[in-house]
């Protein structure tokens, strides 16, 4: 069952072809990470009625959509959305849905700093990053932790996707983030209504 997807960012990739997989489905990108702006201008596009291949829509919810709640967003950026297109708001940022799985994330990063209520944080990004400079691994501190007034680390991406891929539990990070668990149920009665 192909499933196309579109995400925000490079380090948000892994995860959308996990939750595919995680619910039987085959993911095939269908744009390029480009930010919330591009994902906010095509949604129109990919919400045609001639468009009939399940979709995985990603976009983080955070202070500057000026909304109060993950809801408004949506009906702020996509108020139209046919059966096939799944828009699912990430609260707050994807790295809140990658600490969900508490033991995955404090074994692959070696850091016992990681949040326990990740959706509660204000700043995910943020909070993933501060637990990094508390890891035992050396490869994790210089990869994550930025250096001289950059937000992340070198190598954050590539170290973001290879724990989503190959060390985040989906299953774990259910029970500690609703919005991911809100997610994967709509992905799977996307996936088994094959509306396509």
């Amino acid at each position: 069952t192909p499933v196309l997807f579109a995400v925000e960012g490079a380090s948000d990739v892994a995860v959308a072809e996990k939750l595919i997989l995680h619910v039987g489905g085959v993911p095939r990108v269908v744009s390029a990470p480009g930010g919330s702006s591009v994902i906010d201008g095509k949604l129109l596009r990919w919400a045609r009625p001639t468009n009939h291949t399940p979709m995985l829509v990603l976009r983080d919810w955070d202070d500057s959509d000026g909304v109060p709640c993950p809801s408004a967003l949506v009906e702020k950026i996509a108020s139209t959305r046919p059966a096939n297109v799944a828009v699912r708001i990430v609260v707050r940022s994807i790295e809140a849905w990658l600490m969900a799985d508490a033991w995955g994330a404090r074994t692959f990063f070696r850091s016992a700093a990681i949040p326990s209520q990740p959706e509660l944080e204000p700043r995910p990004k943020i909070a993933l990053v501060q637990a990094c400079r508390a890891s035992t691994l050396r490869r994790i501190r210089d990869g994550i932790v930025p250096r001289s007034g950059a937000v992340v680390g070198p190598e954050y991406s590539l170290l973001i996707n290879e724990y989503a891929r190959d060390h985040w539990d989906v299953s774990r990070a259910l029970e500690n983030a609703p919005s991911l668990a809100r997610a994967v149920q709509r992905l799977e009665t996307l996936v088994a209504a094959e509306v396509w």
